[in-house]
């Protein structure tokens, strides 16, 4: 029976990445950050599509996107949980099951998915207004 909770519950609550190698991990991690920062600052945090879908779409937009970067990610290996996409959603979990076999990726992939977006969002605003001094 204790077999068999583990496989069906590997990561007691935790953030794990099963079968997937540290790297294999890491690039998933960056790439689901870079998404969900990707749609945020897209469109709930840019003032222009503020006004064209108004208060209540955009904070649905990115709740969707979080549930689809966990839910979509969380099969693809035996014994992974998927994308964390919030380091802090993963500390708890690692405190509560005790499981922190590779959780540094949770917290190291995301800075340079930061960095390239900044970088992105800086080199290639979203609205260019020709007119404007």
């Amino acid at each position: 029976d204790d077999q068999l909770a583990a496989e069906v519950v590997p990561s007691r609550g935790a953030c794990t990445g099963g079968a997937l190698g540290a790297g294999q991990q890491f690039l998933l991690e960056f790439s689901c950050s870079f998404v969900l920062l990707f749609v945020a600052y897209g469109v709930a945090l840019d003032e222009k599509q503020g006004r064209v879908m108004g208060p209540i779409v955009a904070p649905l937009i990115i709740g969707v996107t979080v549930a689809l970067i966990i839910y979509g990610t969380a099969g693809l290996a035996r014994g992974s949980t998927g994308a964390g996409v919030n380091p802090a959603r993963c500390f708890a979990g690692a405190i509560a099951g005790d499981v922190w076999e590779r959780h540094w990726v949770y917290w190291v992939a995301i800075v340079p998915a930061i960095i390239l977006h900044s970088l992105l969002y800086l080199l290639i605003p979203p609205h260019h207004d020709a007119g404007r001094k």
